[in-house]
């Protein structure tokens, strides 16, 4: 009897700590696959953010002071061109940003057809909870990389 005691007590540790290990080995092995998705979506994004400034006109960002710096005409090709851009590299969402008075503007974007009908312009269109890990990448120059929610949705993103 106390050796049939014995021999389920050794196989209900042994199955307890098997069960532990693959448990251990799956949650480190899915850790890993995230961190290795997130590290190739932050090179797509930083290459995405590096590329904008060279689809827009020179010296754009320096122009963009107010709603009437760009003509809706101009709007519309930075937008067709954005547009091309992020469905050829698969990013739903591209933009450029400037500040004015401590708020902050969208100064170049690519938009949905449905925020195309919802609203005609959306250059200097206000960004208004812009979150602040941008707006300290904004103010050092520096890339920072941050998953956020705002007015638009959740986003994970290059500034």
């Amino acid at each position: 009897m106390r050796q049939s005691f014995k021999r389920k007590f050794v196989f209900m540790l042994c199955t307890g700590l098997y069960i532990l290990g693959l448990v251990v080995f799956f949650y480190n092995f899915r850790s890993h696959q995230e961190s290795l998705v997130l590290e190739f979506t932050d090179r797509v994004l930083k290459t995405a953010a590096l590329s904008i400034p060279h689809l827009l006109p020179e010296d754009f960002q320096d122009l963009a002071q107010d709603k009437d710096s760009i003509t809706f005409q101009e709007e519309m090709e930075i937008r067709g061109k954005l547009g091309s851009y992020t469905t050829q590299v698969n990013l739903p969402f591209v933009y450029t940003v400037v500040e004015k008075n401590g708020k902050f503007f969208f100064s170049a974007s690519n938009v949905s057809k449905k925020e195309a009908k919802r609203q005609k312009r959306w250059y200097f269109y206000p960004y208004e909870t812009i979150p602040d890990e941008f707006i300290a990448a904004y103010r050092r120059q520096k890339p920072v990389f941050s998953t956020y929610t705002d007015q638009f949705g959740v986003f994970r993103s290059c500034a």
